[in-house]
């Protein structure tokens, strides 16, 4: 969801020019801009944002500044939330609203009290009711608490600016690895942890990728990206590859996968090694027994080994 800005001067024309600047970054281009709106797209990155407004053929820029409240919660905690209303109305209801898939109104306050709707959820903090600054608590905090938190005598007023953005924290999906584990050795395998972002809203989610972590055989690797390459030898098929993913809460650690290495064998063994004489060969007599012999080989998948025998004659 952008953050929506409105600009606090009437425009009497139907096209503007806009510079936005960002934690005190302007852009470097003038957008032209037909209407009386302006959306800044990604705004929860930032912690103020500044417009500034040209009329054509008029060399007055207006500006205004947006600071970027956030406040952010942990899933179960409690949290106050707080900004600083414009004014407080003389005659009327000030109601607060909560925005995020849905907008509804959480307290009304009056100059003689406060009505909560839902009191084990919310609790009302300002004294005397008249108060400008606007403090209350939410509780037992839920991903469903996250998003826009503003007030005003209607709904429109609410989004005229201020206000804050709750972010709640939760623990990311438990990551699956995915990748080839049927590998030959001596070629790169690409491990990919897979999980997903359960912080709310949805949309500062989205802009706030993870982080992650990985392991082989319970040791913390460096690597902090999503996709870990590994170029696969024999000895990696000991190894187990596990990885978490972070956003500010660490997720459960993925279940570990091993890499089943494909070789063929360097050589045969048998056992027992026999007795070759000078010219390698096995000499024996007519009528005894040989054996037996046990033909072994290194080799994923296993090889199917068959036996051969030649006979010769000495002169």
């Amino acid at each position: 969801m952008p953050w929506r800005s409105y600009p606090a001067f009437t425009m009497h024309v139907t096209t503007y020019h806009v510079k936005i600047t960002r934690d005190g970054k302007a852009q470097h281009a003038w957008y032209s801009v037909t209407g009386t709106q302006y959306i800044v797209v990604n705004a929860l990155l930032y912690d103020s944002i500044s417009m500034t407004v040209r009329i054509p053929n008029d060399g007055v820029d207006n500006q205004m500044t947006y600071n970027v409240s956030k406040v952010g919660s942990n899933v179960g905690d409690s949290v106050i939330i707080s900004w600083t209303a414009p004014f407080f109305p003389q005659i009327g209801v000030y109601t607060m609203y909560h925005t995020d898939k849905v907008n509804k109104s959480i307290i009304q306050v009056t100059s003689s009290g406060a009505t909560i709707i839902d009191q084990s959820k919310y609790a009302y903090n300002s004294r005397p009711f008249t108060s400008t600054y606007i403090n209350f608590i939410v509780r037992d905090i839920t991903r469903d608490d996250a998003g826009y938190y503003n007030g005003g005598r209607s709904q429109e007023a609410a989004w005229s600016g201020g206000g804050v953005v709750l972010i709640v924290y939760d623990k990311p999906s438990k990551p699956k690895i995915q990748g080839n584990l049927n590998i030959m050795v001596d070629s790169h395998s690409d491990l990919t942890c897979s999980s997903s972002s359960t912080t709310a809203p949805d949309y500062y989610a989205r802009l706030h990728p993870l982080s992650y972590t990985w392991y082989v055989n319970n040791t913390k690797r460096g690597e902090t990206s999503k996709t870990l390459r590994v170029y696969v030898t024999r000895n990696h098929k000991y190894n187990q590859y596990s990885c978490t993913a972070r956003d500010k809460l660490e997720s459960d650690r993925s279940d570990p996968v091993q890499f089943n290495t494909l070789y063929t064998p360097d050589k045969l063994k048998i056992f027992p090694e026999p007795r070759l004489n000078i010219n390698d060969k096995l000499t024996v007599k007519e009528g005894d027994y040989i054996g037996p012999y046990t033909c072994t080989a290194d080799c994923n998948p296993p090889c199917d080994i068959t036996w051969k025998y030649k006979v010769s004659t000495s002169d």
